[in-house]
């Protein structure tokens, strides 16, 4: 593979930029649009049952955005038309009135939106490889245009609602022109022929492997709990406060999200995580779900919820970066976007789907028996977590310890 050693400043950069400003668009959606629709008045069983639509779609739309990444000349130009897409159905999303509209194009725009991440992290991956660098001070500029983003939509939308498209269309604009100028990434395989089947089981065979298979099942998890919090933290803490403040604290937690993730990128906790293995950082982001989701369930304070968040630090580093780095290695050379989009897919479909409609309808179930229906299952989450990661842990310190033993009996 030719490298060009006098880009590689260059190239680094428009990475660094590239995520910081496309980010962006991830707090806004993230922090504010749920809270939208429930303000639109959609309930928040009826959007995590959109969110479940949502997911069900992906289970097609992934792999699609995924295999043409991989047959294009250029992965960029695909990613490129999934940015045009989304940002052209954000104008109509905006203009939507009725509940179902708003549920149409929520639905449409997630099955453009989502599959970027695969397909820009496959491009990321393929010249940190080249390159030699390092993904996660990358990723960690993303985590950075978060938090400044959520700070910033969090102040002026408390003040003016009207803001929320117009900041989410500008931001989609703005990475959609950075993206323009990323070093292409060429596809594999260019011929023209009907997609293989075989590819999408040779990307699944790699479950064969217990260690992959054990880290897909701890992605489920945190995804299951994730989305749930994702679409209902910023409607729980309407009970907290005024409707106002509720926008303000919403966008302010997710900066303390957000922030949280950096010692976990650069520095000792990010050292610590690639000392441990993907497989024994995900147990730790169960025992850290185990707290947090505790705290959520018993917070009588917005301030207490909007702390809530710190979690995420040591939750999400090892589950995005380390799962990507972790497919990225592990798979095939031709089925490196593939495999990225196509191998999380069900797993991220079975969590977000559990979460959506089962956790979305035992909100409403709870709500009408009398409790906070969310606060409940944020109740349920915690001893899940639990008992997800001693079902890989305790395995997992028994196969170790049977390895050093037989590495022990061989010298």
């Amino acid at each position: 593979m030719e490298i060009d050693k006098s880009k590689d400043k260059q190239y680094h950069f428009l990475f660094i930029l590239y995520y910081f400003v496309v980010f962006f668009g991830g707090a806004i959606q993230n922090s504010f649009l749920n809270l939208y629709l429930n303000n639109a008045g959609m309930t928040p069983t009826n959007i995590s049952i959109v969110n479940g639509f949502v997911s069900i779609l992906s289970l097609f739309t992934m792999p699609f955005w995924g295999g043409l990444a991989d047959r294009a000349s250029s992965k960029n130009k695909i990613l490129i038309i999934a940015m045009v897409f989304s940002t052209g159905l954000l104008f109509v999303y905006a203009k939507a009135q009725s509940l179902i509209v708003l549920a149409i194009m929520m639905i449409l725009y997630n099955s453009c939106h989502q599959p970027m991440a695969g397909i820009y992290e496959t491009i990321t991956m393929d010249y940190v490889t080249r390159y030699g660098w390092k993904y996660s001070p990358i990723r960690m500029s993303g985590t950075i245009g978060y938090a400044v983003m959520a700070a910033i939509a969090g102040f002026y939308l408390s003040k003016k609602p009207d803001l929320l498209f117009p900041m989410f269309i500008a931001s989609m604009i703005a990475a959609t022109v950075i993206g323009c100028f990323l070093p292409k990434s060429k596809g594999v395989r260019r011929e023209k022929v009907k997609k293989d089947k075989g590819e999408v089981r040779q990307v699944y065979a790699m479950l064969k492997d217990r260690r992959v298979l054990n880290v897909m099942i701890l992605y489920m998890m945190y995804m299951m709990c994730n989305s749930f919090n994702n679409v209902q933290f910023s409607i729980y803490m309407k009970q907290f406060t005024t409707a106002e403040r509720a926008v303000l604290y919403s966008g302010l937690s997710h900066t303390v999200m957000a922030m949280a993730e950096v010692p976990f990128h650069i520095g000792p906790g990010s050292r610590w995580l690639k000392k441990i293995g993907v497989e024994k950082s995900l147990c730790i982001v169960m025992a850290a779900g185990v707290l947090r989701w505790i705290t959520c369930a018993t917070c009588q304070s917005e301030y207490v919820l909007l702390l809530s968040m710190a979690f995420n630090g040591i939750m999400l580093v090892p589950t995005i970066v380390g799962v990507v780095e972790f497919i990225y290695e592990r798979s095939p050379e031709h089925l490196k976007a593939t495999a990225q989009t196509t191998l999380k897919t069900p797993f991220t479909l079975a969590g977000s789907m559990i979460a959506s409609f089962g956790f979305g309808s035992l909100v409403s179930v709870f709500d009408n028996m009398g409790l906070n229906g969310i606060r409940t299952v944020y109740w349920i989450m915690s001893p899940l977590c639990l008992i997800a990661g001693l079902l890989v842990f305790v395995p997992l310190v028994k196969r170790e310890k049977a390895e050093k033993k037989a590495a022990n009996s061989a010298q």
